[in-house]
């Protein structure tokens, strides 16, 4: 309803009396832990870049749908160079081996959009990977979105079954 009463606001051009409501809103989507909406609303509707910004690295760091909130905090970073910038400052700075297993995934949807990029995340990725396989073997299927090369998944296969036959010894 909050948001509602923000928009008849927003509607009648009084900006200031919506974004109190608004502020409610995002207040209550943080207490409930959905940060991608509270961006949302503060992108689209209040057209707070920054802010938006600021509540999906929040939602990254607390773990609270984290791969959403890295994901389109990606996503709203059109110029490649910061984003090449944010997406190391983050993997040095931002991650753990809790983590490191959804930012890995959010690399996959970023590698598309420069060879720049690819290149970086493909670096990234090996590194992730090294760093996980042998506490958690299927992590090396992730590799082959950022390599196409056939003889990977024999390899990966080979990997795994001498991982799990030493584990069974």
């Amino acid at each position: 309803m909050e948001e509602k009463v923000g928009d008849l606001y927003q509607s009648i051009n009084k900006r200031k009396e919506a974004f109190v409501h608004y502020n409610y809103v995002v207040e209550n989507y943080k207490t409930t832990d959905q940060y991608v909406k509270a961006s949302l609303l503060l992108r689209y509707k209040m057209e707070d870049k920054s802010s938006a910004q600021d509540i999906l690295i929040a939602g990254w760091r607390e773990q609270k749908d984290s791969f959403n909130c890295i994901n389109n905090y990606f996503a709203n970073i059109e110029d490649v160079q910061i984003l090449s910038k944010e997406i190391d400052s983050i993997y040095r700075n931002e991650t753990n081996e809790r983590n490191k297993p959804e930012f890995l995934k959010a690399l996959k949807y970023e590698r598309k959009k420069d060879a720049l990029i690819a290149a970086q995340t493909k670096e990234l990725a090996y590194e992730i990977v090294s760093e996980l396989a042998s506490s958690n073997p299927s992590i090396l299927n992730e590799l082959s979105a950022f390599i196409e090369d056939t003889q990977l998944s024999k390899d990966i296969t080979r990997y795994k079954m001498k991982v799990k036959l030493q584990r069974n010894i």
